[in-house]
């Protein structure tokens, strides 16, 4: 599985090099970062306003990567699009 960005190309030619049996599935990227740093957040900071808030503000001046959380979020895309393909 892999994201619809960017460097997709370059990326889907040499997974298909390396694996070239494996199935690859390209997923919808649109809006995964800000999905991304909202699960971080939910994680994170919870239901509180005031955790919530506070992390908040330490993004603005502290903002820290997503990437792991980015991807957890193609993979739930993935399942939920699978998912509805099987029912």
């Amino acid at each position: 599985m892999i994201g619809d960005g960017t460097n997709r190309v370059n990326i889907e030619a040499q997974a298909k090099r390396l694996f070239p049996s494996a199935e690859i599935v390209v997923v919808d990227e649109t809006a995964s970062t800000v999905a991304a740093w909202q699960l971080k957040r939910d994680e994170e900071a919870g239901s509180s306003l005031f955790r919530r808030f506070t992390f908040t503000l330490v993004q603005l001046f502290n903002p820290p990567p997503v990437d792991d959380y980015a991807a957890r979020v193609l993979a739930q895309r993935y399942l939920s699009r699978r998912g509805e393909g099987q029912a």
